[in-house]
């Protein structure tokens, strides 16, 4: 992106204000006051629930429904899930992969080809959203805050030339996408505009009384989180820093530490402290206590949980010293044993 269109986008998110020129006039959209928000979730709420007593579907029966007709299946929820999986791994071999500059390029390329697959995925699931109870009321809260936040020369519109629905279509339509909104936090003039936020008589909104809009809200949100980056003891490269894909497989990364050392902790407060111990064996109640433990093994771990899991499927029935990793141990043991020997 060049300079002068970050300028542009940043001069937009931080005046807090929409424009929209058409037949000859102006239209200023702001938007909504604490008061307009009040307004607005009742508004919400009484289309919900004449929507609900008029037997509309709510998003869940919808869901239902779609699975009814063959429109959506439990194989396409599983699908999503994999994709979003599958999106985390391979964002966490671009980073653990990054000085391998052509196997960057390909583990780029699908990335943005799974990217897409669960877009298409999740446009299919939601395509009859608009028919259910919140998506009826959430378009009539759409529609009344364009009401309320739309102006014309300082004054509130009448929608006399313009209809309602054209202005919520292009309004919505402006708001900057997440990769978007992260290219500019990372770089000027908004790095500077961050830095001098708490600066005496410098604003970094504009807004006037008025509540953040979405792009305000990611902005702030990202600028955290990049200033999280920055000061963490495991702080990546500039390169990283720069490259989304590569930080997306830094947070993955991270994030599986903590919840590591967070399992270990409540590992040892319920069962006892079992560090130095080379195998520990707990018979868990469900399956979401079964995960919770395999994800306390780290990779090497996981890599022999499944070279056994493969070894028992083929076999049936193993002993311990049949396994693949403890024949290797032992014979580890013994080389070293004979390279002992040998010195002495």
């Amino acid at each position: 992106m060049k300079q002068h269109e970050r300028e542009r986008f940043v001069s937009s998110i931080r005046s807090g204000v929409f424009f929209y020129g058409t037949r000859g006039i102006v239209l200023k959209v702001f938007s909504p006051t604490i008061d307009d928000e009040v307004q607005l979730s009742e508004v919400y709420h009484q289309a919900y629930s004449e929507a609900f007593e008029e037997g509309v579907m709510t998003e869940d029966e919808m869901l239902s429904w779609q699975m009814e007709k063959g429109l959506w299946s439990e194989e396409d929820e599983a699908r999503i899930s994999g994709l979003e999986s599958d999106l985390e791994r391979l964002k966490v071999e671009i980073y653990e992969n990054r000085h391998n500059y052509e196997l960057v390029d390909q583990i780029r390329a699908g990335i943005r080809k799974g990217e897409e697959q669960l877009q298409d995925h999740k446009i299919k699931k939601s395509q009859f959203v608009g028919n259910t109870c919140e998506g009826m009321a959430g378009i009539e809260k759409a529609r009344e805050q364009i009401r309320l936040t739309t102006f014309l020369n300082d004054a509130l519109y009448d929608f006399n030339l313009v209809d309602i629905d054209e202005i919520l279509s292009v309004y919505n339509a402006s708001f900057l996408d997440e990769k978007l909104i992260r290219d500019l936090t990372i770089n000027n003039p908004w790095k500077i505009h961050w830095y001098m936020r708490e600066t005496q008589g410098f604003k970094l909104f504009a807004n006037r009384g008025r509540e953040l809009t979405p792009d305000q809200k990611n902005i702030v949100i990202w600028s955290r989180m990049y200033d999280s980056v920055n000061e963490s003891m495991d702080s990546p490269s500039e390169r990283v820093i720069k490259d989304q894909d590569m930080l997306d497989g830094w947070f993955v990364i991270q994030k599986e530490k903590r919840e590591k050392e967070k399992s270990n902790k409540e590992f040892d407060e319920e069962h006892g402290h079992t560090k130095g111990a080379d195998e520990v064996f707990v018979v868990t109640k469900d399956a979401r206590n079964t995960r919770r433990v395999k994800n306390m093994n780290d990779a090497s771990a996981k890599m022999i949980i499944r070279q056994r899991e493969a070894q028992l499927k083929n076999r049936g029935t193993l002993q311990q010293g049949d396994f693949h990793d403890v024949q290797l141990e032992k014979r580890g043991a013994q080389n070293q044993m004979y390279k002992d020997k040998f010195r002495r």
